[in-house]
């Protein structure tokens, strides 16, 4: 059965499948994808395959998961890229998309 008021971010399913980098196995779980519009080369986003409006909505557990989720990120672009900062930053102030959080890199 199709959800109803599907906002951007719950549509992970028809996200091109080479921008996947990671799905995360559990229902409950995230996603490490490169971002459609690019900053920089190394511009990760995070999110959870199910919906959550905001970083409040998800519970202790879920919370955890997410930090692992991004933790792993940056350390893939330190390890590829060696950057000399990275920066994660969530602002969800765009209508139709769920929490997620950008990863970038600045040299």
């Amino acid at each position: 059965m199709p959800k109803k008021n599907k906002c951007k971010g719950c549509t992970l399913e028809e996200l091109d499948a080479y921008k996947k980098i990671h799905e995360d196995a559990a229902e409950e779980g995230f996603l490490i994808n490169y971002a459609i519009n690019p900053e920089v080369d190394g511009h990760l986003v995070v999110q959870p395959i199910f919906h959550a409006g905001q970083l409040y909505d998800l519970n202790e557990r879920q919370a955890e998961r997410l930090m692992k989720m991004i933790w792993a990120s940056c350390k893939a672009i330190q390890e590829c890229l060696s950057p000399q900062r990275i920066y994660v930053y969530s602002f969800n102030e765009t209508k139709g998309y769920h929490l997620h959080f950008h990863i970038i890199d600045r040299s």
